[in-house]
């Protein structure tokens, strides 16, 4: 929400004050407030700087005002710290959506204010040896970091310019600037400022801000430019923007139209991907079997979000592999059940034949799948307690399931150590607690190349394997690592292997089916769902409330 007029003041008024103390980021739904300790904020940057003085500080914000966006403030604060502190030739701080009595203090303070823009046409010249420009932007969206690195790509424009983010703790393409600022040693040099959490739909996770400047050192690799833009606000994919364009980049999601488009553009892309090395791992499990049903469960948002930008992309990307999956197997019947979903994206899946039916918590087994048929269940990022409680729902019909969801020996070691094996209807065999160790022990590469291994429950799960990387594994390392998992977990896997280049968007998916019923009606207790109540809770009618 915009800082009101007199609020705004009196904070602005105090910062020097304020922030010769603490700053705090904005109270979680399971956390309290963090502390953010400017002095040493300041400190580690002016490190980085050296002797060199400031010549410009320029402050990108790319999210709404919206009251599910505190950091808003939280940014505020410390961009007007560093302003006080460096003492820059010129500030400037970009967003569309400051209010009159925020420009009115940034003016004050000597901080000119400008509309957002997506920094595609970004242009500086070197400052010289003593000079830096900084330009600071957490929480901006990948897209957004990717057009600035991109417009800068080269050694003489990357001299003396250091970036404030927290970039380095989000996923994106490969070949594109972003990915090389992030995994590349003793090119980039790096500074941890400070850390803030975000509370999304389910979970709250810490974001450590880091300044980052190009060391200098070797050549710049080749990189390709982002082959899609996305609006800011927020996001929204678009392709092939004009100049004119631009001027409208920044827009919210509002018309059906808007996710049609995202929609097509990732469908587009899995298209022109690796779809027929997927389909044939779906195929494998699938069997023949006609698919009844398709059931999408915590699929996360597909239209808009405000305060989790670096998932924004995810509910609608799966979204397109959804209705791939849909119109390759002529589905009929797909339901999604999501709590966080707004009516507005409610709506939209209904208008393209999607039920939403109400929310639980999800111990209701598949209904209506009849012999020679199958139930897909679409379950990508959830908690392991939803895993148990479907599985457990579904435990006297698992043959005829198909579970689409996350590489189950990431879970395994939860299980293990949180619930005992009669209840933990997830593998308690699995080769989870060695996966770290794989890299190590098996010298497969640079970047970390991490076979997700599935164990067998009760001698009766398979699990397509995929690569977390784009590279192949020969053979013969193949086998020395299925040599290294069976002796490291005293575990005999049943396998059914698929070498693949794995594309980004499917990263970490296992495929799942059961040749077998794998447990009857007595074999387990219902599990405990651990967190009932923390952030969902549901009415009679299935009405889904989020828990202050």
């Amino acid at each position: 929400m915009a800082i009101t007029d007199d609020l705004t003041r009196q904070n602005f008024k105090n910062a020097a004050e304020f922030f010769g103390q603490v700053a705090k980021t904005p109270e979680s739904v399971i956390q309290k407030p963090t502390a953010i300790a400017i002095e040493d904020v300041l400190s580690n940057l002016e490190q980085l700087i050296g002797k060199r003085k400031v010549r410009e500080l320029r402050g990108v914000w790319c999210l709404n005002i919206v009251p599910y966006c505190p950091y808003r403030k939280m940014n505020q604060y410390v961009f007007t710290a560093l302003h006080r502190r460096l003492c820059p030739s010129r500030s400037a701080f970009e967003d569309s959506f400051l209010s009159e009595a925020e420009k009115e203090v940034f003016s004050s303070l000597g901080i000119e204010t400008y509309p957002g823009s997506d920094l595609s046409n970004y242009e500086r010249d070197d400052p010289g040896t003593d000079q830096v420009d900084v330009i600071y932007l957490p929480q901006s969206s990948p897209i957004l970091l990717n057009n600035l690195l991109y417009s800068v790509w080269a050694p003489d424009c990357l001299k003396n310019l250091i970036f404030i983010g927290d970039f380095a703790e989000v996923s994106y393409p490969g070949q594109t600037p972003l990915q090389w600022f992030r995994y590349t040693k003793n090119k980039v040099d790096r500074k941890t400022l400070f850390k803030y959490h975000v509370d999304g739909d389910y979970d709250a996770r810490y974001y450590h801000v880091c300044a980052c400047e190009y060391a200098g050192k070797g050549p710049l690799p080749a990189v390709k430019r982002v082959e899609y833009k996305e609006h800011l606000l927020p996001p929204a994919i678009y392709s092939n923007l004009s100049s004119s364009e631009k001027e409208a980049h920044l827009r919210t999601v509002s018309v059906f139209a808007d996710i049609d488009h995202n929609v097509s553009v990732f469908r587009e892309m899995i298209r022109n991907g690796d779809l027929r090395c997927h389909l044939d791992n779906f195929e494998a499990h699938v069997a023949g079997r006609n698919i009844a049903k398709m059931s999408v469960i915590a699929i996360g948002h597909i239209g808009f979000r405000y305060d989790f930008r670096d998932f924004s992309h995810q509910g609608a990307r799966e979204l397109a592999w959804i209705l791939t999956l849909k119109e390759h197997y002529n589905i009929e019947h797909i339901s999604v059940r999501e709590p966080c979903l707004s009516k507005f994206e409610l709506d939209y899946l209904n208008s393209i034949g999607i039920e939403t039916p109400k929310c639980g918590y999800l111990d209701d087994p598949e209904e209506g799948v009849q012999n020679g048929e199958v139930a897909l269940i679409w379950m990508l990022h959830g908690w392991k307690d939803m895993y148990n409680n479907v599985l457990w729902a579904n435990r006297g019909q698992m043959d005829k399931i198909v579970l689409v969801g996350n590489d189950y020996p990431s879970f395994t070691k939860w299980n293990v150590c949180t619930m005992s094996k009669r209840k933990a209807i997830l593998p308690a065999l699995g080769a989870g607690s060695v996966t770290a160790a794989l890299t190590t022990m098996m010298d497969l590469g640079p970047m970390t190349k991490a076979l997700s291994v599935g164990a067998t429950v009760l001698g009766a799960l398979y699990v397509t394997e995929n690569f977390l990387y784009k590279e192949f594994v020969n053979l013969k390392e193949y086998k020395a690592l299925k040599v290294f998992i069976e002796k490291a977990t005293r575990t005999k896997f049943r396998y059914r292997i698929d070498l693949e280049k794995t594309r980004n968007d499917m990263d970490c998916t296992a495929i799942m089916s059961y040749p077998q019923k794998i447990l009857q009606e007595d074999d387990a207790e219902k599990p405990v769902y651990v967190r009932n109540g923390t952030y969902y809770s549901f009415d009679e009618n299935g009405r889904a409330t989020r828990n202050p």
